[in-house]
């Protein structure tokens, strides 16, 4: 038990230092160490057929009941006790070195210099022209949920390319990034109100079956964005918009578009008023989408409504907001809110900036 009470302190004084440690010293564990780990997480990920972080969670279990079960009768609650305090000091350890310190690194909007502003109506509305026109350009045939899964597993392959580039651009360093993402079962996580989910440690992107092609890939994109190394919400989900706006697959540049259109558009909602003129013509562009992409946001909009429980989601939302909240992000689950404004920011400084997104 005095092992696994060391290996607590270690873990708590781990995530204190992480917590008050300069930016610019996180900033330097991310273009340093973690891609190192990345490296290793990404092989793992092309070699297991199945979700890696599964079996190493099952395998943990396992071993934490083998070695229970094997401690003499009147030592197995003690040897109980000590290993869950131990394996759970461990992984707090290594969450904050694989993982939890990227919430506390530079933002996206320092490291492209973004105006401290933000975005004002007229840049997000700039932008949103600029997603809505991209959703015209590259707008399929035929609409994405009625693509195989083959087909959307290459498009989710060629994101994390296109995330990989883009996230090269932004910080200067290589990162690898999972070539795609494990698919869970339809409603695993609708049913809590999201769409995937990239778990710590093992930097594994996972997302529900249960979304259609268009959501899908978007949620895809962002989920490996996560693997690169961003860990706050707005900022990846920015990112995973810009990435796709870069891309060279056009059913990739589609689904963020569609995505990025969606948060751009609330983004202008939250800053006016019923009846402004902005709102009306963020719905008479959504009006006059392709049809294909009016198909997308009814299948999205119907797969909410059939996997969606309100109060299974009231109550992960509400632990999700606690997390994120103890992980230094001020605006809880609120943060996902920002991103409209940091893809209006980004977009505003194009052409000149040079960025992919820009091209």
């Amino acid at each position: 038990m005095r092992r696994a009470l060391g290996l607590f302190l270690i873990a708590l004084a781990l995530s204190v230092l992480v917590a008050f440690a300069p930016t610019a010293l996180v900033e330097a564990w991310v273009r340093t160490v973690f891609p190192l780990w990345a490296a290793f997480t990404t092989t793992l990920f092309r070699l297991s057929p199945v979700s890696s972080t599964l079996v190493a969670a099952t395998s943990v279990l396992i071993g934490v009941l083998t070695a229970t079960f094997l401690a003499p009768p009147g030592l197995r609650l003690r040897r109980a006790g000590a290993l869950v305090v131990g394996t759970t000091s461990v992984l707090a350890a290594a969450f904050v070195l694989t993982w939890g310190a990227a919430y506390y690194r530079a933002t996206l909007a320092e490291l492209l210099d973004l105006p401290p502003a933000g975005a004002d109506l007229a840049a997000l509305e700039s932008a949103f022209d600029r997603l809505m026109d991209e959703v015209h350009a590259s707008a399929p045939v035929e609409p994405l949920h009625t693509r195989s899964a083959a087909d959307l597993d290459a498009a989710a392959r060629n994101a994390a390319r296109c995330v990989a580039d883009v996230d090269e651009a932004v910080t200067g360093r290589r990162v690898a990034v999972p070539s795609g993402v494990r698919r869970l079962p339809a409603g695993t996580l609708m049913r809590a109100g999201y769409g995937g989910i990239a778990l710590p440690w093992l930097l594994e992107p996972h997302v529900d079956d249960g979304l259609p092609g268009a959501a899908w890939l978007a949620v895809a994109t962002h989920e490996i964005v996560h693997t690169a190394g961003w860990a706050r919400e707005a900022d990846t989900d920015a990112l995973s918009v810009l990435a796709g706006l870069a891309c060279d697959d056009a059913s990739v540049r589609y689904a963020t578009s569609l995505h990025g259109a969606a948060v751009v558009g609330a983004a202008i909602a939250s800053v006016t008023v019923p009846g402004h003129p902005a709102r009306a013509a963020v719905s008479a562009r959504f009006a006059a989408m392709p049809e294909v992409a009016r198909a997308d946001r009814v299948a999205l909009a119907n797969s909410i409504e059939r996997h969606r429980d309100p109060v299974t989601a009231e109550t992960v939302g509400r632990v999700y907001d606690a997390y994120l909240r103890s992980q230094g992000v001020e605006a809880g689950v609120a943060d996902y809110a920002l991103a409209g404004g940091i893809v209006a920011a980004a977009l505003t400084v194009c052409p000149a900036a040079g960025h992919p997104w820009c091209e």
